[in-house]
């Protein structure tokens, strides 16, 4: 126990001599503190202490009464309580010697603990409240304290308790009875009837005294009229005079009749509830000079009685027998007399009703009425929302009729509610102080009152009207009406009456009623702001009691919203430097913005307009007014700030206050209703109500439009053109709803994840639609899309689609015919008038604000990025997470779909935006590439609008066109001359730099681009950024400046489509003249009736605008033309002059091949339609220029190749399969154009001084002019041969792909066939075959897209059925002595085949497998194709001679030595040569060549021997003729075969015909064994596993003869160098078949390196040999390593 006396050793010690010394302690507390008056504290906590220990149990209860007992004897030595006559009325102690010290502190402390411990009060106090009875029993039993002081202190039910009295109750209501006499006896008169005289003269006093009305306009007496002021200062003079002597009458009445004061003052009361309106300034002068209206210090009391007797009266109303509500006058007599400090508002609260408990519960009520309102809400009816469609099926055309708004009322009770009223009227009278003080404690009140609102509203208007511009200043007004010339105005107590401000209603009627409010002093208390700052804080300390309200005040509205723009607008031009005080009035001469933070006023307007405005202008009626003022607000606001105000408006205000969500209700009523009955001919109609509603609600409006539109896209023309009633403001927020309602977290992609959701392409629909419309704002559109692409979404693309679609007339080009891809080479007319975009002239303004916005927020130069960026991504889409699996053709979807919008904005670009700024928001493809991490295609792509104008820029500097051309003409000359008149050869470089050296200097390719005259200076920088784009080895192939060349020109630099551009202007022409035509026939027909004229009209109207539409489309074809045709001609006169120097520093034309169609052509011509018409054209163009070093039938048979083919189906895209598919059907109809007319083959193929068909290349790279007067050119049947091979190679390729199962693989094959179909198949044997796979793919495949596009593609194939050629008709086997096709196109030396034959063979492959059953496996194919080709050749090997020198050994030691050393340095530099590539494409298709020449070669009937060949005589004359014929090009294989085989005996044909009779037989018996049991199943596998051992004994024998053969031919190369002049010297008779053929083997040992290993030609089928190399093709994984392993070990 922690105490301060009774400590616990006192406590333990209690009984043996605590309690004495206890005794002694409080004796020292009384009696040595005698000389310390009034200090009772501590022997009152000492009191206490022993009460509490007692109470608590920790003393007994009997010894506390003792222990008391003892030291009240021993301090007042009294033994008795003192006499009843002293302790009556004792009020307590004043000093410690008071004898009554003791008994008075006893006392008061047990009332205390009585009060503590009262059960009704602490709950379980029953066990504390006995203990304390206990103990005042035994105190009362002492006799030390006298009862008269507990009866006066105690409470009655304690005294019961203790036995003092017996009947607590009746004491009480005598007590009460006995009050009420004493306190409430009558002295004086109250009642009227008990002195009628008195009360009588006292209310003729009163009446009389009342001063006169008069009006300060009449003239008096003869006087003039006075003026307002001096009408004022009269009549308070009268007032005060009365009101003196009538209250000097009052007093003596109530001292002679002794009337009762407060009854007279209640009399004078009532008066002035009566004379309020004319005479309350009266009654407030008598009432200040009462003696109610005390003096000094008095004051308080004073004020009680009259609130008292105020409050009385209210108290009278609120009676339950009372029905009568409270009048008007009586709260406006309160009101003024708390406002003239007669009353105080504290004294008056507590007689107003009702109680704050009962305000609550009314506001809870009004908010479950406004619940109740929402569903009927609206301003049209509701039953028009079910109406009917009107006759005919048309909507009805019945008028609107529209409801009044539903504003919230509360429900109307018989008894007012007073505090309300009184707040209402403090506020009509200017008393905000007192009025503030009831909102605040009731803040409620103003939601259930709107009289208080309106009021204050009144005193808003007056406190502002300084700072505010009336709208009609300086209007020009007609003469006014002088106030005398109408009637006195009646003074009124109701404010709606009464006008704002002293106006004269001015009307038909002479005298009009006028009224003015009363209370003429209501201004007195408005404030003079001196600042804007302050400003801001009077009107936000008053707004926040009007609340969502302030829609009642449209004057208060316009007010506040014209100076919001004011201050805002001001505030920003002091910000920025330009201030303009004239333009803000202000009722100060200082200016009102010095020293206020201008931060401070824009966030204060912000938060007025958040909060007050922007509830105001949803509950008020539309008014378009508001709306554009609050536009001039928030217009100064930059979007981020607007957007968040709008979806603040949105999500909290429409949330939280009851008012908003009744008019978020009704307006979305009304847009439903709307919606429901828009269509084309109800526009207008429809148009001007969404404008009502929207003006009101625009944010809720606009997000239910925009969720039915998600739904029907077919309203969105309606509604985009229904738009047009809408203001700035609104067209501010659309943007916000538009973006709110695409980020919604929806599926943005439909369940296959191949299209765009309809609800995301109805909002891109409409977002085009409407942008183009009207002047929004695209900045916080175009900063959605950056942010969604840099996350990572790229589904929103589709809105930047529609975007470009609708504002530019861009759009995406989807199925072209064949007219409008030639109009891709066009200018921008003819490609609009081609692909039907929109005339420009309609979207050249809002195509405009689109590159205006893109340029402003430099989201030009980031959009193109970040869509390449995300495209580049998509590959690695899902990688390690759980989207791992994602679908091949889902990835392929987004990459095309990535692609396609990024040519739609990059064609937007080029179209909209002018050069020069093109040119500086696009970086450098240097920096693309090594900054922003692009593919160097998609950084040309994105960068070469740059490029040209970059060209364009620097010729223009260098001079005007015309003496650019002739700049240009000098440096072709100059390059001629640079030229010599002898053809130079380059030989073997075998001091080339390693391919591991970067950009080595002394190449001579990577020279700086200044040095030569014939490069663009525009090009300088891109030439030497392109050196570190590509690694160093693609410079071996192709020059930077040739790369830099290709990748900056376009299909409208090489192409001039002449046909197109004066076909359109005919199809023009043609229109004008039927439109003229239809004229004259309108003119004819029309009749005189009014209404049919008036449509005849109207379209002889629209026919002429057509016609002048005509006519300027047809002026700028013909301006396009004429310009494009003079650009032709300076891009043709610039490549002639920079071709001879495009493969100058070339290694090789292999090199130059591989590498041209690995970094230029291939991944260009997948990028776009027009991508892949330039490729195409442009390999033409290099033919046509006669380009050094670029063999075009070797280019085109490499391109042709099938890996390189298969590979760009397998890896493309559905898109790029297209645009692959186009590259090919341009180069097929070149070449199919050829195959037809032999002459236009001589004169475009052949030509004059065009080396692209030569039939022999010299070895190296051509440096100078090649002399093609002695040249041997491919011949016509020849090229027909080699364009029926390169059909084949597409159709295995094709083939392969249709019989893969992969999904990808299937649908681009078919989308190319789609694509070559008019050109592919040529042949009944090719056509039937992919005839037959088709149809198997339509019966097999369960896929439908598939299916379906099978069955599409089968039915154009049929069509052209028609239009098949047999083989002979399609190319003639023509003998050519001597020689045989050579460069991939032949093999030399091999046997006659015929053509027909050859082709089966190598069709039958796929033709077998057709047959196989589904669940066969790639790998198991290529098994069964290996073992039939070796079953195939073992028995011709068997018949057939030894011959070919390819496989002899050296003679001698020597020239083994010799050969194995040229051998190695000849590995060495093909070990080299084979990192030129670097990649699968060309090496894999180059590998792929060689080995299908192996089969091709075993096919055809060629073997070699492991043992040592025997030649006679005519073997070796036959071997160096074929030898003497082997050359790069085309030659007469199928010619020599033929003749060789009319020399044949006839048993040898007899048995190549038993030959392949028997191969028919062992393909039956296999396809029998295939149905057998399972026994001959394994048997099967076996004899294949064995055949396959043996493949692969005899594979590694032909490997090492390869090796041998290309050792010795090395060896002979390197011999034949040193005499290479002197042989070139000589004629091409001297030099003799074995010249040509060491010419041929030095060419194939330079240019021929052998492939690098993989590649995806190592999995599929062989076909037919590129270069003649025997190799076998790698089926297996096992047999590429075992390969690698031995090429690494050769080249240790």
């Amino acid at each position: 126990m922690s105490s301060e006396y009774i400590t616990d050793q006192i406590v333990k010690s209690w009984e043996t001599g605590g309690s004495s010394q206890l005794l002694q302690t409080a004796r020292s507390l009384i009696i040595s503190n005698k000389n310390t008056p009034g200090d009772i504290s501590s022997v009152r906590a000492f009191v206490l202490e022993l009460f509490y220990a007692g109470l608590n149990g920790v003393l007994a209860l009997g010894s506390i009464a003792t222990f008391f007992l003892n030291l009240y004897v021993d301090t007042t030595k009294k033994t008795k309580s003192v006499e009843a006559e002293i302790a009556s009325g004792y009020v307590g102690p004043e000093s410690l010697d008071d004898p009554l010290l003791i008994p008075s502190i006893l006392v008061d402390v047990m009332w205390l603990l009585d009060q503590e411990s009262d059960p009704k009060v602490v709950e379980g106090a029953q066990t504390e409240r006995a203990r304390l009875v206990a103990v005042a029993k035994d105190l009362l039993a002492k006799n030390f304290i006298p009862e008269v002081i507990m009866r006066e202190r105690l409470e009655l039910d304690f005294q019961q308790a203790i036995g003092l009295i017996h009947d607590a109750r009746g004491i009480g209501k005598k007590e009460v009875r006995v009050r009420t006499f004493m306190l409430y006896a009558q002295t004086k008169y109250n009642l009227l009837r008990e002195e009628s005289e008195g009360y009588s003269k006292l209310v003729t006093e009163l009446f009389g005294s009342l001063p006169p009305l008069f009006d300060a306009h009449a003239s008096h007496h003869g006087a003039s009229r006075l003026t307002k002021e001096e009408a004022v200062k009269r009549r308070a003079d009268v007032v005060d005079e009365r009101a003196r002597r009538t209250m000097g009458n009052i007093a003596s009445l109530i001292g002679y009749f002794d009337i009762d004061p407060n009854r007279v003052l209640d009399l004078i009361l009532d008066l002035f509830t009566a004379n309020i309106a004319d005479q309350w300034d009266f009654f407030v002068r008598l009432l200040e000079l009462s003696p109610w209206r005390s003096r000094g210090d008095q004051i308080r009391e004073a004020r009680a009685v009259c609130g008292q007797i105020l409050g009385f009266k209210f108290d009278w109303y609120n009676g339950r027998s009372n029905t009568r509500t409270v009048p008007e006058n009586l709260i406006f007599v309160a009101a003024i007399m708390v406002k003239h400090g007669l009353v105080a508002l504290g004294d008056l609260y507590p007689h107003l009703s009702p109680s704050d408990e009962e305000v609550h519960k009314l506001y809870k009520d009004y908010v479950d009425d406004l619940k109740n309102k929402e569903k009927t809400a609206g301003r049209f009816q509701a039953q028009g929302l079910v109406g009917t469609l009107g006759d005919e099926g048309k909507a009805s055309t019945a008028t609107i009729t529209q409801v009044k708004e539903n504003k919230p009322e509360v429900k109307k009770s018989n008894k007012v509610n007073q505090k309300a009223e009184l707040a209402a009227a403090l506020l009509a009278i200017g008393n905000v102080k007192n009025a503030f003080t009831i909102l605040e404690r009731l803040p409620r009140l103003s939601d259930l009152h709107p009289e208080i609102v309106e009021n204050l509203c009144r005193w808003m208007r007056e406190l502002i009207s300084p700072w505010d511009v009336k709208p009609l200043v300086g209007a020009a007004r007609g003469p006014q009406p002088k106030p005398e010339d109408f009637r006195v105005p009646l003074n009124t107590i109701s404010v709606r009456l009464a006008p704002y401000g002293e106006k004269v209603f001015v009307g038909r009627n002479k005298h009009p009623a006028r009224y003015r409010f009363f209370y003429e002093n209501w201004r007195s208390e408005i404030p003079t702001i001196r600042n804007v700052f302050e400003f801001i804080q009077r009107i936000r300390m008053y707004l926040v009691h009007i609340g969502p309200h302030l829609y009642r005040d449209p004057i208060l509205v316009g007010q506040l919203i014209r100076i919001g723009a004011l201050h805002v607008s001001e505030a920003h031009k002091r910000m920025e430097g330009k201030p303009d005080l004239v333009m803000v009035p202000h009722p100060t001469e200082n200016d009102p913005f010095e020293g206020v933070p201008y931060d401070k006023i824009i966030n204060g307007w912000l938060n007025v307009v958040a909060n007050y405005l922007l509830p105001a202008v949803s509950r008020a009626d539309p008014n378009p007014a508001n709306s554009q003022g609050l536009w001039k607000i928030v217009k100064e606001f930059p979007y981020q700030k607007r957007y968040a105000l709008y979806g603040e408006w949105k999500n909290r205000l429409y949330s939280e206050i009851p008012e908003m969500k009744l008019a978020r209700a009704g307006c979305e009523r009304d847009c439903r209703y709307i919606m429901t009955r828009l269509s084309k001919d109800s526009g207008k109609q429809s148009g001007r109500q969404i404008g009502k509603v929207v003006h009101s609600n625009p944010v809720v409006a606009f997000s239910y439009i925009i969720k039915q539109l998600e739904s029907y896209d077919n309203m969105i023309p309606h509604v985009v053109d229904a738009s047009r009633y809408l203001t700035e403001f609104e067209f501010d927020i659309l943007p916000y709803c538009l973006i709110e309602a695409l980020c919604e977290p929806k599926t943005r992609v439909e369940a296959n994840g191949l299209s765009i959701a309809p609800w995301l392409k109805s909002l891109a629909a409409f977002t085009g639609q409407v942008f183009k419309k009207h002047g929004m704002e695209l900045a916080p559109l175009l900063r959605y899309l950056i942010n969604q692409l840099c996350v990572g979404s790229v589904h929103d693309l589709i809105v930047l689609q529609e975007l470009i679609g609708y504002m530019s007339g861009i759009k995406l080009m989807e199925e072209a015919t064949e007219n409008q891809l030639d109009a891709l080479a066009g200018g921008e007319t003819l490609k609009r008038e081609a692909f039907f975009w929109e005339n420009i002239r309609t979207t050249r303004r809002s195509g405009l604000r689109l590159m205006k916005a893109l340029l402003e927020t430099g989201f030009a130069r980031q959009m193109s990025i970040l869509i390449s960026q995300r495209k580049q991504e998509i590959v690695y889409a899902g990688m390690g997470t759980e989207d791992d699996n994602m679908d091949l053709k889902i990835l392929a979807w987004l990459n095309d779909y990535c692609q396609r919008t990024l040519l739609q904005y990059l064609e937007f670009l080029s179209v909209t935006a002018p050069p020069e700024i093109f040119a500086d928001v696009t970086p450098s493809v240097e920096d693309l590439v090594e900054i922003y991490g692009l593919d160097p295609e998609q950084a040309f792509l994105i960068a070469r609008p740059k490029l040209v104008n970059s060209v364009k820029q620097k010729q223009l500097t260098n001079g005007s066109s015309k003496s650019e051309q002739s700049n240009i003409m000098d440096i072709d000359d100059k390059a001629k001359e640079s030229i010599p008149d002898t053809m130079e050869v380059d030989g073997p470089n075998h001091d080339a730099p390693a391919h591991g050296d970067a950009a080595s200097v002394e190449h001579p390719g990577l020279a700086d681009p200044a040095t030569n005259a014939v490069w663009q200076p525009g090009l300088y920088e891109t030439i030497r950024a392109s050196v570190n784009i590509l690694p160093p080895h693609a410079w071996r192939g192709i020059s930077p400046a040739f790369y830099a060349t290709f990748w900056q020109l376009s299909l409208y630099d090489i192409v001039l489509p002449k046909q197109r551009y004066h076909g359109e202007i005919a199809n023009q022409k043609k229109n004008i003249r039927q439109m003229e035509t239809e004229i004259v026939q309108l003119e004819r027909e029309r009749d005189n009736v009014d209404d049919g004229l008036r449509k005849a009209n109207d379209e002889i109207r629209k026919k002429r605008k057509e016609i002048d539409r005509a006519s300027l489309v047809i002026k700028a074809l013909d301006g396009e033309w004429r310009m494009h045709e003079e650009h032709y001609k300076r891009i043709m006169e610039r490549v002639k002059a920079e071709s001879p120097f495009w493969f100058h520093s070339s290694v090789g034309r292999n090199e130059i091949i591989n590498t041209m169609i690995q970094y230029c052509l291939q991944p260009r011509c997948v990028q776009s339609p027009a991508d892949a018409m330039y490729c195409a054209k442009f390999i033409m163009m290099m033919h046509l220029l006669g380009t050094p070093n670029i063999p075009t039938a070797s280019l085109y048979d490499r391109m042709c190749s099938r890996d390189i083919i298969h590979a760009c189906i397998f890896a493309g895209t559905e898109d790029e399969a297209k645009n692959y598919g186009l590259f090919l059907a341009v180069i097929f109809r070149t070449l199919s154009t050829w195959h037809k007319n032999p002459d236009l083959f001589k004169k475009e193929a052949i030509g004059e001084g065009l080396p692209g068909f030569l039939k022999k290349w010299p070895t190296g790279v051509i440096t100078g002019n090649m002399d093609l007067s002695n040249a041997d050119f491919i011949e016509y049947e020849e090229f027909r041969q080699a364009l029926r091979k390169w059909h084949l190679k597409l159709c295995k390729a094709i083939l392969a792909c249709l019989q893969s199962g992969e999904y990808m693989q299937i649908r681009n094959a078919i989308l190319v066939l789609d694509r070559v179909n008019e050109y592919f198949p040529a042949t009944k044997q090719m056509g039937n075959t992919i005839k037959i796979a088709v149809q198997e793919l339509e019966r097999t495949e369960q896929r439908g897209d598939l299916k379906q596009l099978a069955r599409s593609y089968g039915t154009k194939l049929q069509l052209r059925e028609g239009h098949w050629l047999d083989n002979r008709e399609f190319c003639r086997v023509v003998e050519r002595k001597g020689s045989g096709m050579v460069d991939g196109m032949g093999t030399p030396g091999s046997e006659s085949v015929p053509a027909s034959r050859r082709e089966s063979e190598i069709l039958k492959p796929e033709e077998g497998q057709l047959k196989e059953e589904p669940g066969a496996t790639d790998g198991e194919r290529n098994k069964d194709e290996a073992k039939k080709q070796m079953d195939d050749r073992r028995p011709r090997e068997s018949m057939k001679e030894p011959s070919g020198t390819s496989t002899s050994a050296p003679h001698t030691p020597t020239q083994r030595k010799e050969e194995r050393e040229g051998g190695a340095k000849d590995r060495d530099r093909r070990k080299n040569d084979e990192s030129v590539s670097g990649t699968v494409t060309a090496n894999s298709a180059e590998r792929g060549e060689r080995e299908r020449g192996e089969i091709s070669h075993r096919e055809h009937g060629q073997s070699y021997s492991h043992e040592k060949p025997r030649f006679n005589e005519r073997d070796k004359e036959n071997q160096r003729r074929k030898e003497g014929a082997g050359s790069v090009g085309i030659s007469g294989t199928s010619a020599t075969k033929e003749k060789e085989k009319d020399r044949k005996p006839a048993r040898e044909r007899e048995k190549g015909q038993k030959d392949t009779e028997k191969d028919k037989e062992k393909e039956k018996e296999k396809d029998k064994e295939k149905r057998g049991d399972r026994a001959k199943d394994r048997d099967r596998d076996r004899k294949r596993k064995e055949r396959e051992t043996e493949s692969m004994t005899e594979d590694r024998k032909d490997r090492k003869r390869d090796r041998e053969k290309d050792e010795r031919e090395s060896k002979r190369s390197r011999r034949d160098d040193v005499g290479s002049s002197a042989a070139s010297e000589k004629p091409a008779s001297e030099n003799g078949p074995a010249g040509n053929g060491a010419v041929g083997r030095k060419r194939r040992a330079e240019e021929d390196p052998s492939p690098a290993p993989g590649g995806i030609d190592s999995y599929r089928p062989a076909s037919a040999s590129a270069n003649g190399s025997t190799k076998r093709l790698r089926g297996t994984s096992r047999d590429r390593e075992r390969e690698d392993r031995d090429r690494r070990r050769r080249g240790r």
